[in-house]
């Protein structure tokens, strides 16, 4: 095994097992404030339709960048949620993108299908391990929320409630004032 195949089968069973610690803890409702905000570091990744989308495509707007997988139980959970999230800031300066973490476009695409409702928001699919350590990533779930500036605003580690109305307050007063 190769020093690089062995450090990310290393960092998934850490994200695996950090996963496990918070599932039992069930969905949260609110993101708590970046301690440090720094700009969002790039991630440009593939979309199920194969087009490439970053972060920076949506400067100008609030995005809300959640990390998953289709084996991590919370990210199971909250999923529908964040399909009602998109649904309810359609046409408001807040983006939903959820970067999946280490499976194949099919397996992506075979668990969106399988879900009700069926997310209409891009699934992004090819996050390399090593990318997470720039997200601060320890965990699966992890949530960033990137202000309308490029900075990292507000995170959640473990599943959320996307469509609590904590959650979508918290969102559109960051798309509205520009702060946390």
């Amino acid at each position: 095994m190769t020093f690089p195949a062995l450090r990310a089968l290393v960092l998934a069973s850490v994200l695996l097992a950090a996963t496990s610690v918070v599932q039992a803890a069930g969905l949260g409702t609110s993101f708590k404030p970046v301690a440090e905000p720094m700009s969002a570091p790039q991630l440009p990744l593939a979309d199920l339709q194969g087009e490439t989308v970053a972060v920076a495509d949506f400067a100008g707007k609030v995005v809300v960048l959640n990390f998953w997988a289709t084996w991590c139980p919370p990210c199971r959970e909250e999923m529908p949620s964040l399909q009602r999230l998109h649904e309810a800031v359609d046409g408001e300066d807040v983006v939903v993108l959820a970067a999946n973490v280490g499976e194949q476009a099919d397996t992506v695409r075979g668990f969106a299908e399988s879900l009700d409702p069926r997310p209409t928001f891009p699934l992004l699919v090819g996050t390399p391990f090593e990318k997470l350590g720039e997200w601060k990533v320890r965990g699966l779930p992890t949530t960033v929320v990137i202000a309308r500036d490029g900075t990292l605003a507000y995170r959640a580690e473990g599943g959320l409630a996307f469509d609590h109305p904590d959650v979508m307050q918290q969102l559109r007063d960051l798309a509205a004032t520009g702060r946390p």
